[in-house]
């Protein structure tokens, strides 16, 4: 299975979170037509993640 971005709606409006820790990195009126379409299912967008998750990601890689 493809990981892919993870949306929810928010109060109405769309959010897309953190594939990690599923924190809010975007509300609905940030969003790029791409990102619509992803909320929408009609097209593909990878996994997302926030700066605080990319950073720990990193320090991670760093260590191995």
């Amino acid at each position: 299975m493809k990981l892919k971005a993870i949306f929810k709606f928010n109060n109405g409006r769309g959010a897309l979170l953190c594939s990690k820790c599923r924190v809010i990195i975007k509300e609905g009126y940030q969003f790029t037509e791409e990102e619509w379409m992803g909320l929408r299912g009609e097209k593909y967008i990878p996994p997302q993640y926030c700066d605080k998750c990319k950073m720990s990601n990193k320090m991670n890689k760093n260590n191995t």
